[in-house]
């Protein structure tokens, strides 16, 4: 089995649940673990599912838990969570006062929990989550439905 196959079997997805909740599960295999072992010469006591928020000057850590190594697939929520904010998940191993990154989800936008207030252009945004164009829109101001372009 290659690289590229031990690889593409593991996977880590974070989906948006409400405006405050996000849904994680993951699965690794243990070949995938195995590799990243003897990348890093290192024996793992454990993995750190990490949930991480954008923001303007980079990311920041919200919320770490520790997950056994023996735990290779499963799946939990995070609640309480900032409406309107951009979130990633990650796998990851204690590596010297740090952390290295095993896996990472792509970015969900929670959204927003009433009226939003400020406008999302204020807002980081990815490339994948806000596509440059929507393919159908409707303006309430305008009282018409364009085609995006």
């Amino acid at each position: 089995m290659s690289k590229n196959q031990i690889s593409a079997e593991s996977s880590l997805h974070l989906m948006v649940q409400t405006p405050t909740s996000l849904f994680v599960y993951w699965e690794i295999t243990e070949e995938y673990l195995d590799l990243a072992r003897s990348a890093l010469q290192e024996v793992f006591t454990g993995i750190w599912l990490r949930l991480m928020r954008e923001r303007e000057n980079g990311h920041e850590a919200v919320e770490s838990r520790y997950i056994s190594e023996h735990l290779t697939s499963g799946s939990l929520y995070f609640l309480g969570e900032r409406p309107y904010s951009i979130y990633f998940a990650e796998l990851a191993v204690a590596y010297h006062g740090s952390f290295f990154t095993l896996l990472r989800s792509v970015s969900a936008l929670l959204p927003p929990d009433g009226r939003v207030e400020e406008k999302l252009s204020n807002l980081i945004t990815s490339p994948l989550i806000v596509p440059p164009a929507l393919p159908f829109a409707y303006s309430p101001t305008n009282q018409q439905a364009t085609r995006g372009e």
